[in-house]
């Protein structure tokens, strides 16, 4: 940017506009989330429970760090299993995760589940809300469950895409030469999937998704085109097998009250190693005054925000709100790749919460990459279907493409609209 205004202006050196932003750049805060959280970490160090000489560790001493942590902590749990006899205890987690040899796999879904916590603003509550979710005691309690309506989300997504693969299949019978007999089939299919959209309950999703195909009627002779009739079974083929996949999501409420109370037995021992687990690797961190990334944002989190309002965004503390005056607009670009803790941290320090709109987000959802550091894409998808062409919150979108032909792009499209409907 610098260099490009610096060319302009040695074409045009009186332009005011050029030389005000060329010193606006300058003021300009260009930098990776990972780094401002750190600048705010260290302007307010004495607001938190920290030695103001911590350093960043590497990944590979992380790692180390991790390693003997958990492993102090299977061996304190092997030493307890003996003295202690509970109802599940060590040794029934290690025989249910593990094999007979070792007991790596499960010291993999302890770090596996602290991950994903440590991508949430509140970990510990984030922890304690899935032990929560595990007990229930009755097909409502399922019905109030939020990873529920997730799921009922992912079934809508996929019949969707179900049903633009019968459309082209109706049209593919409708060509001249195509297998014509089989579009009240095809109709019929489209019929069933639709169901599925219009299911407005678990239990109508439920029945929903016990389909019915029709077996094709025989298109043969001459007027018939050998290769549309081909094409009409393979795309037919394509949704059965969506069908298919629907089916494995064919589970009634009381089946799932059974399930959760089963594996609650071992689940919520499981996270309650993930606490203890944070719990020392945090004490360790702490006595060698090295932090992760991933600290450095809880910290800059509890410093800029104080909890949420009705409609659970951040509210700023008065970090926060000094912070938010420093700046006209934040802009952040590869909004897909962000987290809820992210997120929640920059909104903190805009201005929204006084009803100055200044978070401009750029992004792609169909380029998040970032799925193994916690990336929410589901963060991008809720904005770009909520925002509008006017308002406070405006959505602009840029259809154009300049790198690549058609014939990738409609591919590409095609792809993703399989996997999520749109």
């Amino acid at each position: 940017i610098s260099n490009k205004i610096s060319a302009l202006l040695e074409e045009k050196p009186d332009d005011q506009h050029l030389i005000k932003q060329i010193t606006l750049l300058n003021r300009a805060d260009i930098t990776t989330i990972d780094s401002f959280c750190l600048k705010i970490v260290k302007e307010n160090f004495s607001s938190l429970d920290i030695d103001s000489s911590f350093s960043i560790g590497d990944s590979g001493m992380m790692e180390l760090m991790k390693s003997d942590v958990i492993d102090a902590l299977f061996e304190k749990k092997y030493k307890e299993a003996v003295a202690i006899k509970k109802e599940v205890s060590f040794f029934d987690l290690v025989d249910i995760f593990c094999n007979d040899k070792e007991d790596t796999h499960l010291k993999d879904e302890i770090l596996k589940v602290y991950n994903v916590a440590s991508s949430y603003p509140m970990p510990h509550k984030w922890l304690i809300n899935a032990k929560e979710a595990l007990q229930v005691k009755e097909e409502a309690d399922v019905l109030m469950l939020p990873w529920l309506s997730r799921v009922c989300e992912i079934i809508k997504n996929k019949a969707g895409a179900a049903i633009g693969q019968v459309k082209i299949a109706r049209e593919v019978c409708m060509l001249s030469g195509g297998p014509d007999k089989n579009i009240e089939i095809a109709d019929d299919d489209e019929r069933q999937f639709n169901n599925i959209l219009e299911a407005d309950s678990y239990e109508a999703l439920q029945n929903a998704l016990d389909i019915k195909f029709a077996r094709l009627k025989v298109c043969k002779g001459d007027a018939y085109n050998e290769e549309y009739v081909e094409e009409f079974k393979t795309l037919r083929n394509a949704y059965k097998n969506i069908a298919k996949e629907l089916a494995n999501f064919k589970v009634s409420a009381q089946d799932i009250v059974e399930q959760l109370q089963h594996m609650s037995k071992y689940l919520i021992p499981l996270i309650e190693l993930v606490e203890e687990f944070s719990c020392e690797f945090m004490k360790m961190k702490k006595a060698r005054r090295l932090m992760e990334f991933a600290d450095i944002e809880h910290m800059a989190y509890e410093l800029v925000c104080k909890g949420y309002d009705e409609n659970n965004q951040a509210i700023p503390t008065a970090i926060g709100e000094s912070i938010a005056e420093r700046y006209d607009e934040i802009c952040i670009d590869e909004y897909q790749d962000s987290n809820y803790l992210q997120e929640d941290i920059l909104t903190a320090v805009s201005g929204i919460s006084k009803g100055i709109y200044n978070m401009f987000m750029v992004g792609d959802v169909k380029q998040s990459i970032y799925k193994f550091r916690m990336a929410r894409p589901d963060l991008f998808i809720k904005k770009y279907d909520r925002f509008s062409e006017d308002g406070n919150e405006v959505k602009i979108e840029l259809k154009n493409n300049f790198r690549s032909r058609k014939m990738v792009l409609d591919t590409a499209n095609f792809f993703f609209y399989q996997l999520i409907g749109k």
